[in-house]
């Protein structure tokens, strides 16, 4: 029941004015993709002007459960500064892809998730959750579960992407070609 986050504040440019998101789409191998990311609301950023760039994070090598697969992203969650966890309990929940309460995560068109905001700004489709409230934004992206037994060790390693293009939307697929 072990899992591991790779928690962000990530204030990009002006603060009060990033989204965020993860990219699930999978790869040649059937895992989603490992990526959170936060981009700007618009194209006007306080400190980087008309072409805000984006900012990713990625389990590029995540636990390794019993079976000796590499785990990828299991879960993402989002929460406005102030709002975040006050609890082991409530942590936990939200590292296993629930809301902090412990009920499951409803995307706005009924389907239970472990992946808040899972759409795609670049390309949203009619069945795409986005971020839609710009403000002071943190998320927790996490990997698991797995078996952990005093004594044993896991490398896990997370690493951190920039992307700018011409405008907050090619900033993304910037940042996911980089990755």
């Amino acid at each position: 029941n072990m899992y591991v986050s790779q928690w962000a504040d990530p204030d990009l440019g002006g603060f009060t004015d990033d989204l965020v998101g993860c990219d699930t789409t999978l790869d040649n191998r059937g895992r989603h993709l490992s990526l959170g990311f936060v981009y700007n609301a618009t194209n006007n950023d306080q400190i980087y002007g008309g072409t805000p760039p984006a900012l990713g994070y990625d389990f590029f090598k995540g636990p390794i459960n019993a079976a000796g697969d590499t785990l990828g992203l299991a879960s993402f969650n989002k929460y406005i500064n102030g709002t975040d966890p006050r609890s082991n309990e409530e942590t936990y929940n939200y590292m296993t892809g629930l809301n902090s309460d412990g009920s499951p995560v409803v995307d706005p068109f009924g389907n239970t998730t472990t992946f808040s905001v899972a759409g795609d700004p670049v390309s949203p489709g009619s069945q795409s959750w986005l971020d839609s409230s710009p403000a002071d934004r943190r998320f927790m992206m996490s990997s698991g579960p797995f078996r952990m037994l005093p004594g044993d060790e896991q490398t896990i390693v997370v690493g951190l992407i920039v992307g700018q293009g011409s405008d907050r939307l090619s900033s993304i697929s910037a940042l996911r070609f980089n990755d």
